[in-house]
């Protein structure tokens, strides 16, 4: 069995007073248990978004960011035209 061991470093950031602002109320808020547990969640996710907007056309990135916008307004599309999309998506490319 081989056991991999990724140690933490420390590396120090310079944020803007507005990124300041907006972390610490993060933190403030409850939804992070300190600075560094939101920013290297924030990191993680903008990593994520980096590989995702890399393996998918920029038609396809358009249509999520449309999809999420839309859901953020509280305008759902019924799973089973969802569904459908991905399916053809899928047999299409």
């Amino acid at each position: 069995m081989v056991t991999t061991t990724i140690a933490e470093t420390t590396l120090t950031v310079t944020l803007t007073a507005e990124h300041t602002v907006q972390v610490n109320q993060l933190v403030a808020d409850g939804r992070y248990a300190s600075v560094s547990e939101a920013v290297q969640h924030l990191v993680d996710q903008a990593l994520d978004d980096d590989w995702i907007a890399g393996r998918y056309s920029a038609e396809v990135m358009a249509e999520l960011q449309q999809g999420m916008a839309e859901a953020e307004r509280g305008e759902f599309v019924p799973p089973e035209v969802t569904k459908a999309f991905f399916e053809d998506w899928r047999r299409t490319g």
